[in-house]
């Protein structure tokens, strides 16, 4: 597709009549013809309208003992390990969470198990120490959330 019709298609996606984007164009590009387009169906448009509109419900519903408790819970943990049992209070907390989110009325699950993520922990751990932090900055602070997020599936 030329640069003129890419022009007139964001004319147009601008909702401006086609007459209007054919006159904008011309402005920039004099040697342009626009070819009609055919007028969506309404169906189309209908369709059209309500992917870009609709954007999911998704809902955290209470919790029986509520995800505070669980959040101070696995605060305590840490405090009195000393970070070691960061892994086990962090999939505790991810695991509550996600045992109470509905994503367009469906349930998700946490799958994780801590001693994998105490791997990834330790190995982020090694390597900042060793570059000097380097690695955490670049790395090491997304292999956590992308562990996480590689193991939330739906219930």
């Amino acid at each position: 597709m030329s640069d003129a019709h890419n022009y007139y298609k964001q004319c147009l996606e601008q909702n401006y009549t086609p007459e209007q984007a054919e006159e904008y164009t011309k402005k920039y590009f004099p040697d342009f013809i626009a070819t009609p387009t055919p007028p969506l169906a309404s169906n189309q448009l209908n369709a059209t309208n309500a992917s870009a509109n609709d954007a999911g419900v998704w809902a955290i519903q209470t919790a029986n003992n509520g995800l505070l408790f669980t959040k101070i819970a696995a605060f305590l943990m840490k405090a009195f390990s000393g970070g070691l049992a960061f892994p086990w209070a962090n999939c505790m907390v991810i695991e509550k969470w996600a045992n109470n989110v509905r994503i367009d009325g469906r349930g998700i699950r946490f799958t994780g198990c801590p001693s994998d993520l105490f791997k990834i922990w330790i190995k982020v751990l090694l390597l900042s120490w060793l570059t000097a932090g380097l690695y955490y900055l670049f790395v090491g602070r997304k292999a956590v959330a992308a562990y996480i997020d590689s193991h939330i599936k739906w219930a």
